[in-house]
């Protein structure tokens, strides 16, 4: 199919000849700077031809996966209607997925299909954070990889209205050009689109540093006969006689009344009229002004601290709105992407590209006779006045104006201010945010000033309703329409405020959920950080239907999120070493052989053939760790429940051992959280035996102390080797498959990259164990003082394991040595070495995307498992 039938097909309308270019010219350029309203959205068209249609030379240059990056939640779910409706009449829905990442969304099918055409549309937030291993909004600390991953290797990103992205931008041309510089698996090409951009805002430092040339496309002729009546529409331009200075920047009422009279007497309103303030709260005070002066109009705010649900109306109605007599009061949402048609603008004073971005909401098709705009000056000796904004940028775009009578395209100078960025994104920082592991405090790196400017940074709150002090776990299925995207310092405004309530101080909370404890827990105002996603109390107010976001109101929220049944969550969003549970028990040379499989059928992605086979290697041992008699407790402790495993592995007096079962599992058939907190008693060659006396020998529930040999109660005779009595909660199977694979190795080749590569792959299948092995805050301590982390102790002995078909997995004795920085008394070089030169060798980028095959893989398998365990 033509690309010209295909768009048709899609849209109605034919296409202008700059998405022609795009879809078939061999490769894309970095910037495509055309005017609002030239159809920017229309490039998602071309990439999916070109995945689709374009043969396998464009299709070899186009990314698997495009990434479609946006500033504002908003435009988010307009591009997203929008590209779902395409696919629709493409008959592409079924083939080509789309998934939305905002704030309140964990939408993650897409991470499991590495193979398929996928879009992925998000804001910059969701999207910049993922692609710098620190995901936001909800997502599982422990798929941070996985997306970090999938977002750097065979891509496509387009990156729209980047006047919008402030450091945030700067940190998209940085990411370009480490991919360029380490290497990927694919293409990885970005696209950057605006009206208002300068090929000099993507000079990042390592752009520079690889002096290659920024390619531009602009309009040519033929574009600009197809555009020519939105090119010329006309705009009048007028100076608005209320300001914004003196006692009105501090007091909004009194500022939104005087706009509100004049609008009143001056403005006659024979269509849509767009009132754009800088702030959020004069843009609340304004429309409560007009509904008061003008109560039979229609009037609507839209800003971007709504929830999804009470801005819904604004995707359905946005393009109508146009063809009624209404008044719409609204933020910078309105500069990008929205296909507002308007009559009258009336906007303050803004940066020179957000003026160009608001005046191309005017007279959108050049259709409107009598289409005309003004502007409400700021007080530029006043920064309060300027926020969010600077008081240089305003003096600039002052000038401009001053100089203008019409604000139609034809008449805008084609100036472009400089940016300065703040903070941009080094190398090493990459390199540092690569290993997901917090540090002893539990705490990560902080990436926000990577994504936004410090004044422009959020959070995702959501409002839940229950009994008791503490929020429950049924509070965590959130849907995108419950989600607020709030400034950090609105919520730390929320938290402060206080009242009387029947002599009683009221205060608000605010909670989040904490992956690694696996419950909410209550965070302090100091505590709260930019991305993050917060639970807050629906009968301590802060937020209004018709006003959005309002940390005065301590009205109840209506419609807040209730408690609901605990559904299967993401198997990988915990400490516990859990997966997805079939209905039926899956034994592990069963699922052992599902893995390998599915990674063999993944091998074309690896990239040549030895890192195929290498990536078949890890698949056959990634679960051998399972072989530990804690994993075989757990799994049949979650089968029986804790009484019948007592009957059936216990003796009479109460002691609780592994079972010694001829078959080994590696998936039980219920949820692994389910598991009792027990401790069972583990034959331990590494110990020495305890001394020869009586007495019983009785299990210990988690949080009982225990003496120094590390059981309760008195001592029976036992014959070496010792028991000791182990937790069963908290063991990670995979470091102890990883270890297996080591000590299997040849000691001659135990440092071998490959080697070194496979044991890693083992290790990272679940986001847990990456580029440190280290021991929990929560985990139990051996008595004796020996090396243990995540469960596993020095000197626990695995026994062989045969796989039918594939071999065998021999018996071990594992070592924690390689935790320890140097060389070990076999010359094994540490861990973290390890990974260090994996780095060097592979890249980031590279390295992540291995990671991912066999993860996508293990995913697979138990995907399958789970869904064929239903089956009747």
């Amino acid at each position: 199919m033509h690309f010209s039938e295909f768009f048709r097909q899609a849209t109605g309308a034919s296409p202008y000849p700059w998405q022609i270019r795009l879809a078939t010219s061999p490769s894309w350029p970095d910037l495509l700077r055309i005017p609002t309203g030239a159809g920017k959205t229309g490039a998602i068209l071309a990439w999916a031809w070109r995945r689709k249609y374009g043969g396998d030379d464009l299709r070899s240059r186009t990314g698997m996966r495009l990434v479609y990056v946006l500033p504002q939640r908003a435009l988010v779910s307009q591009t997203a209607a929008t590209a779902r409706d395409w696919l629709a009449r493409l008959g592409l829905d079924g083939e080509i997925g789309l998934s939305v990442l905002m704030g309140g969304s964990v939408d993650h099918a897409w991470d499991l299909e590495p193979d398929r055409p996928w879009i992925l549309i998000g804001t910059q937030d969701q999207i910049l954070s993922r692609a710098l291993n620190r995901g936001y909004g909800g997502v599982s600390r422990f798929r941070w990889p996985l997306q970090f991953a999938l977002l750097h290797n065979d891509v496509q990103w387009i990156v729209d209205e980047v006047q919008l992205f402030g450091d945030g931008l700067a940190t998209t041309a940085q990411l370009q050009a480490f991919r360029e510089q380490f290497g990927t698996f694919g293409p990885a090409h970005t696209l950057w689109m605006s009206a208002t951009a300068s090929p000099e805002w993507l000079q990042t430092v390592d752009v520079r540093k690889a002096e290659r040339e920024i390619q531009v496309w602009e309009l040519d002729e033929a574009d600009r006969q197809a555009l020519q009546e939105r090119l010329m529409a006309s705009k009048p331009l007028h100076r608005c006689p209320v300001e914004l200075r003196g006692p009105l920047v501090k007091n909004a009422s009194a500022y939104a009344k005087q706009l509100a009279d004049w609008f009143t007497a001056e403005c006659r309103v024979d269509g849509l009229a767009l009132v754009v303030l800088n702030r959020v709260s004069r843009a609340q005070a304004v429309y409560q002004a007009l509904r008061q002066a003008m109560p039979h109009e229609d009037i609507r705010l839209v800003h971007g601290q709504f929830r999804g649900r009470d801005r819904a109306w604004l995707a359905e109605e946005a393009r109508a709105l146009g063809d009624r007599r209404a008044i719409l009061v609204a933020t910078q949402v309105v500069e990008a992407g929205m296909d507002i048609d308007a009559s009258l603008m009336v906007t303050e004073l803004a940066p020179w590209a957000s003026m160009v971005q608001r005046f191309g909401r005017l007279n959108r098709t050049g259709k409107r006779a009598s289409a005309r705009a003004y502007w409400i000056d700021v007080d530029g000796a006043d920064e309060q006045a300027c926020l969010p904004y600077s008081p240089e940028s305003l003096e600039r775009a002052r000038n401009q104006l001053e100089q203008l009578q019409d604000v139609g395209p034809a008449h805008l100078p084609r100036d472009v201010e400089p940016l300065a960025y703040r903070r941009v994104l080094r190398q090493r920082d990459l390199l540092q945010l690569f290993d997901t592991t917090p540090d002893l405090s539990g705490n990560d790196i902080d990436v926000s000033p990577f994504i936004r400017e410090i004044e422009d940074r959020t959070v995702s709150v959501y409002w839940g309703a229950w009994e008791g002090e503490s929020p429950p776990e049924g509070l965590r299925e959130v849907a995108e329409e419950d989600v607020c995207r709030v400034p950090l310092s609105r919520l730390q405004d929320y938290l402060k405020r206080k009242r009387k309530v029947r002599g009683t101080e009221q205060t608000r909370r605010v909670y989040t959920w904490n992956s690694i404890l696996g419950q909410y827990e209550l965070v302090s105002e100091q505590r709260v950080f930019p991305g993050w996603l917060y639970l807050l109390r629906a009968e301590d107010g802060g937020y209004d239907p018709q006003l959005g976001f309002d940390p005065e109101s301590w009205v109840k929220v209506a419609d807040p999120v209730q408690v609901a049944p605990v559904t299967e969550v993401d198997a990988e969003d915990a400490e516990e070493d859990n997966g997805p549970a079939p209905a039926r028990p899956v034994t592990l040379a069963a699922h052992t052989l599902d893995v390998v499989r599915e990674a063999e059928a993944l091998g074309h992605l690896a990239g040549d053939e030895n890192l195929a086979d290498a990536l078949r290697e890890a698949a056959f041992w990634h679960d051998a760790g399972k072989r530990h008699p804690l994993f075989q407790a757990k799994l049949r402790l979650a089968m029986l429940g804790e009484a019948r495993y007592r009957d059936q592995y216990g003796e009479h007096s109460g002691s609780l051992y592994p079972p010694h079962e001829p078959e080994l599992l590696a998936k039980s058939g219920v949820e692994i959280g389910k598991v009792p907190s027990v401790r069972v008693l583990v034959s331990d060659a590494a110990s020495s035996a305890p001394a020869p006396g009586s007495g019983t020998i009785s299990a210990a529930q988690d949080g009982e102390n225990l003496p120094s040999d590390g059981v309760r109660g008195e001592v029976a005779t036992l014959a070496p080797p010792a028991l000791t009595a182990r937790r069963v909660r908290g063991f990670r199977h995979e470091l102890a498959s990883a270890l297996s694979y080591l000590d299997a190795v040849p000691p001659a080749a135990v440092n071998d990259l490959r080697t070194r590569l496979v044991a890693y792959l083992i290790a990272a299948h679940h986001g847990k164990i990456r580029g440190q092995i280290r021991a929990s805050a929560t985990e139990q301590v051996p008595p004796d003082g020996r090396l243990f982390a995540r469960g596993v102790w020095e000197g626990d002995e695995l026994a062989a394991y045969a796989i039918p078909g594939l071999g065998e997995w021999p018996e071990v004795r594992l070592s924690l040595s390689i935790m320890r920085m140097g060389t070990d008394r076999l010359g094994r070089e540490s861990w973290a070495e390890g990974v260090h030169r994996l780095l060097q060798a592979y890249g980031p980028f590279r390295l992540a995307w291995y990671e991912a095959l066999l993860r996508v893989a293990d995913g697979r398998a138990s995907r399958r498992e789970e869904v064929e365990s239903r089956e009747p």
